[in-house]
């Protein structure tokens, strides 16, 4: 089932390109994704938000379209042995990074993995 929200979001990405972070922030990445595969109707939630949500668990090994969340941010991964994942950053806009290799992710601290449950 997860693999499902990370093809849509890499289709997303494909659709609408890099779009500014201003345009479309990374709750709304990430809302939008789960509407686009395993939740229709997910309501919108902030970041911060979807770490006490009753339709995510948190997860030690993230697969393929789990989310990964720090304070203030989420994003759905991509290749979990890679590092990749995609969210819409302050500096990029929607685009792939890496929580493995980029050093801004890899540092940055309170970083949790969490798997949609349902609704």
């Amino acid at each position: 089932m997860s693999n499902l929200m990370a093809s849509a979001a890499e289709s997303w990405m494909r659709t609408h390109g890099h779009v500014s972070h201003d345009v479309t922030d990374c709750s709304h990445f990430v809302v939008a994704v789960l509407n686009a595969s395993d939740a229709p109707g997910f309501r919108y939630i902030r970041a911060d938000e979807y770490l006490t949500s009753p339709s995510f668990y948190r997860v030690d090994a993230p697969e393929a379209g789990d989310l990964v969340h720090w304070p203030g941010h989420i994003a759905v991964v991509i290749d979990p042995m890679a590092g990749t994942f995609i969210g819409s950053q302050t500096s990029t806009g929607v685009d792939i990074a890496n929580f493995k290799t980029n050093p801004y992710w890899s540092g940055r601290s309170h970083r949790t993995f969490l798997r949609f449950m349902g609704h």
